[in-house]
């Protein structure tokens, strides 16, 4: 297959993730490279524009993707049916292949690399997943932990786990533990407040950033990261927090 060649995939299973989430089972009628860690998809449905989803899971050809309903696009996608077709073309983006043990910080669907990661790294996963309340954790947990993955949970009213932010608690976890790699995903502002923490601390984060993507091939340069010569399609989408710093800014309404 030609990289950045579309091909038709078909809707196997679409199951109930939590309150906000779904999670899509795709089956490609061509076969597709397997994704590496962090990697991404765009997604099509006629009619509809393109969106970047991060791969949340492979196997045997079929490609697990999480669904959390925002634009037209994703709201029709979290509504599809078996047997349904979807457009998809990928994987995009650089795999992030870390050594040894890794503290992945998540909030809302940005858990979504993180199920992959936890399929190839088991035990040297810790997560520590962020939601506003228990209705919007549902199975994320279990998904995590069905691969040996560490799973700490944060909600903000303290319905289930820590009460507090995922950011408060993972700064909790690394004054007690200490990763070889630290690495986000999630909304721009948590990536911006768990950035500033860790670089008071001397800690090193890369974050996993979401902007818009077009051509997923490096050359319409749609997804520039402002201030930097990178493109999230081709160096990303997971960089070095310091060199995010103008798209978190801007995404986060400070700019």
């Amino acid at each position: 297959m030609v990289r950045g060649s579309m091909i038709a995939a078909r809707v196997l299973e679409n199951v109930t993730v939590s309150e906000t989430m779904r999670l899509l089972v795709l089956e490609p009628m061509e076969p597709m490279d397997t994704p590496g860690p962090m990697q991404f998809y765009m997604v099509w449905l006629p009619g509809l524009e393109e969106v970047p989803m991060s791969a949340a899971g492979y196997e045997d050809g079929r490609i697990h993707i999480l669904v959390k309903p925002r634009g037209p696009t994703t709201r029709t996608l979290a509504g599809s049916r078996p047997g349904s077709l979807v457009g998809l073309r990928g994987p995009f983006g650089r795999p992030f292949q870390p050594r040894g043990r890794v503290l992945g910080i998540a909030g809302g669907s940005g858990v979504a690399p993180f199920i992959y990661m936890a399929r190839l790294l088991g035990p040297r996963l810790t997560v520590v997943y962020g939601a506003r309340a228990a209705s919007e954790v549902g199975s994320v947990p279990r998904l995590l932990e069905a691969h040996g993955a560490h799973v700490l949970v944060a909600t903000e009213d303290g319905s289930v786990g820590y009460r507090g932010t995922s950011v408060d608690l993972a700064l909790e976890v690394l004054g007690s533990e200490g990763p070889d790699h630290v690495v986000a995903a999630g909304p721009p502002a948590m990536l911006l407040a768990l950035g500033r923490a860790l670089e008071a601390l001397g800690v090193e984060l890369w974050v996993s950033v979401e902007t818009m993507v077009k051509c997923g091939v490096g050359a319409c340069g749609s997804c520039t990261l402002p201030g930097t010569p990178f493109l999230l399609c081709l160096e990303g989408p997971v960089f070095r927090y310091r060199d995010t710093l103008g798209w978190l800014r801007e995404a986060a309404g400070e700019v």
